[in-house]
């Protein structure tokens, strides 16, 4: 396991050298974020607890603030996320007063800073020669066209629905997982909202924005990207990943929220947390959803993070939600390495690279790629029961779901027992009094 230093026992120490160099301003780049609840708002216990930094240009919560924090003579500020706004602050040296503060918004009408493009080009072309070009293609390599845009999931966040650049990035998945296995059979999609960090503007699509969407991680061979990896799970354990995206995803985190092609599953507000979802559902290759049948194996594809976080689920839920992945013999996955797909040339099918695929094999209009008309709104795979039902009520229900009924059963029973013992109690000290009487 890793161990790091305590953070502010380390900036501490670092004010004090920085002091002793002559700084003048010290200005702390933050990786930990600032909160509503200022229990929780890391940048702000740090300006707090440590004396002499003047500026915290706070990161990771991707919070915008329209005015800077300011705690214990520190101003914290924070102007979003990807590059939406160029935040300013301008602040007297001496008596660290500010002077002015703004978040200018970046449009297409921006000023462009000649400096700036010139590193950027510097980087486009150490990307195209030192990584795309292995994989055949350039950073601003247009693969297609889409007359509408893809929908960014951070334009809301928090909302427990479907989203239209999730539809095509686990849709791309399965696309590029059967050209590279050859099995038609149908499949299932699976992505993480965590892991997508942007969607697609109207226009053209290039190399770049689609990597932009999905530039977390890097395989096995040591270079940027997850890899695709294939697998098997049973239909209970689908059933559990469903409860995974609605009681984590929906209720505790965010990030976890789920995505997929070629499942759908109906939930139930009226059931208990780590048991509301009440049936899953795959689609069929003539598109139709039939019920998930619990011991059957059914093919996934998703990226080896999600692969590898997906065991750790089951700790975090206290063995509730514990899922279990299979090879095609049906031998529960040890180690995920084993099931990354590979390209023809032997090197990792990675989930850029689908994506990039999929696209590019859409149907062309005057030659050129147009994204498929289905990916202008989102999925409906979550689908919550808008009516409390008794036989769906007990559906499905899980392990944890067992324990909460047995529970209440037991509760009723017991309250129903204390009851019956007070009124042999009561009955027996009326007779009491009458017998002395």
């Amino acid at each position: 396991s890793n161990t790091f230093p305590d953070r502010i026992e380390v900036a501490k120490k670092m004010v004090q050298k920085l002091k002793e160099e002559g700084a003048q301003v010290i200005v702390c780049l933050s990786h930990s974020g600032t909160n509503k609840d200022p229990s929780k708002s890391e940048d702000e216990i740090l300006a707090q607890k440590v004396d002499g930094i003047d500026v915290i240009i706070s990161g990771h919560t991707h919070t915008v603030l329209t005015e800077p924090i300011h705690k214990n003579k520190t101003w914290i500020v924070s102007a979003g996320c990807f590059g939406k706004y160029l935040g300013l602050l301008d602040i007297n040296a001496k008596t660290k007063e500010k002077i002015d503060y703004q978040l200018i918004p970046i449009t297409a009408e921006s000023p462009v800073d000649q400096t700036i493009s010139a590193k950027i080009q510097e980087y486009k072309t150490d990307v195209n020669e030192n990584y795309l070009k292995q994989y055949g293609y350039t950073i601003d390599q247009s693969i297609g066209y889409t007359n509408f845009p893809l929908t960014d999931v951070y334009e809301d966040y928090s909302a427990f629905t479907g989203n239209s650049m999730a539809d095509l990035i686990t849709d791309a998945y399965v696309y590029a997982s059967k050209l590279t296995t050859k099995d038609t059979s149908f499949t299932i999609g699976l992505t993480a909202k965590g892991i997508i960090r942007s969607g697609l503007v109207k226009g053209d699509i290039t190399v770049g924005e689609v990597y932009d969407a999905v530039n977390l991680g890097k395989g096995n061979d040591g270079l940027l990207g997850y890899p695709l990896i294939r697998v098997y799970m049973k239909g209970s354990d689908l059933i559990k990943v469903a409860e995974l995206d609605r009681s984590v995803g929906k209720d505790m985190m965010v990030d976890g929220q789920l995505f997929f092609s070629g499942m759908q599953y109906h939930y139930s507000d009226y059931r208990f947390i780590l048991n509301h979802v009440v049936d899953a559902e795959v689609r069929t290759n003539a598109g139709f959803y039939i019920p998930v049948e619990k011991d059957k194996l059914y093919p996934v594809v998703t990226n080896l993070y999600i692969a590898n976080m997906l065991p750790s689920v089951g700790k975090k839920t206290f063995n509730q939600l514990d899922i279990h992945t299979y090879d095609a013999s049906g031998h529960e996955i040890k180690d995920f390495s084993d099931m990354i797909l590979y390209n023809a040339d032997g090197t990792e099918l990675k989930e850029w690279q689908a994506i990039t695929r999929y696209i590019s094999d859409m149907d062309k209009v005057n030659g050129v790629s147009e994204m498929k008309a289905q990916y202008q709104t989102a999925r409906d795979q979550k689908i919550k029961d808008k009516h409390f039902s008794f036989i769906r009520f007990f559906q499905n229900t899980s392990a944890f779901g067992y324990r909460i009924y047995l529970a209440i059963i037991i509760a009723i029973v017991a309250l129903l027992g204390i009851i019956r013992l007070i009124t042999y109690l009561i009955r027996r000290q009326r007779e009491k009094k009458m017998n002395i009487n």
